[in-house]
């Protein structure tokens, strides 16, 4: 998935800002157009209906906390 990569989820704007992806899964840093701006989710995939599905989202503040998360993260699929 394409850094710039703008998801809709029903009413919610989600615009992908960091993107990584292994053979045991992915994970991605997205800010949201409302309330918590950043999300770090493990497992994004697109659904049959066009929303996007992920596990284990965890709803930021601090875009440095963010980053983190997402450092974390990449470093369980490696």
């Amino acid at each position: 998935m394409k850094i710039g990569t703008i998801i809709q989820n029903d009413d919610m704007t989600l615009t992908v800002a960091a993107y990584h992806e292994t053979k045991k899964g992915n994970v991605a840093l997205l800010i949201r157009n409302t309330d918590t701006p950043y999300v770090c989710v493990r497992d994004l995939t697109c659904e049959c209906n066009g929303n996007y599905h992920w596990y284990y989202g965890h709803y930021i503040n601090d875009f440095a906390a963010a980053a983190q998360d997402y450092l974390e993260r990449m470093k369980t699929l490696s």
